[in-house]
Parts: C-alpha cells; structure tokens; sequence
C-alpha cells in the first residue's frame, strides 16, 4: 500500500516561513498573526506590502534626483 501524505513538504515550510518573515520584517506584524493568517490574505498582504515599498523606493529615488539639480 501507497501512504498518502497531505503534509508539507519541505520546500513548501520554507516558502511558507519567507512569506511569514516578510509579513513580520516588512509589514510589522507579529509572528503569531503573520503565521496564522489565511493563505489568501497572506498573499494579499504580502502583495500589498511589497507594492508599498516599490512606490516608496520610487518616490525616494525621485527625490534624491530633484535634490541633486
């Protein structure tokens, strides 16, 4: 007999915890909530954060070049 087996495998853990690392360094949340967010919202969140910070790498790199006339 085959086992089958729902589990984690051990590259879905690691993706799982970058996603819960980058919720917690990123978008200040606190481990337990990060963690025990709905996959769905993670993403969401995750999304959200990182388009966040992309606009404000824009908007600081646009700066800088307005300074530096």
């Amino acid at each position: 007999l085959l086992s089958v087996s729902f589990g984690l495998r051990p590259n879905d853990k690691e993706r799982i915890y970058m996603e819960v690392f980058d919720c917690v360094y990123h978008g200040k949340l606190n481990f337990s909530d990060a963690y025990n967010l709905p996959v769905a919202l993670r993403k969401f969140w995750i999304k959200k954060t990182t388009e966040q910070i992309i606009r404000e790498q824009k908007d600081e790199a646009e700066k800088l070049k307005i300074q530096a006339r």
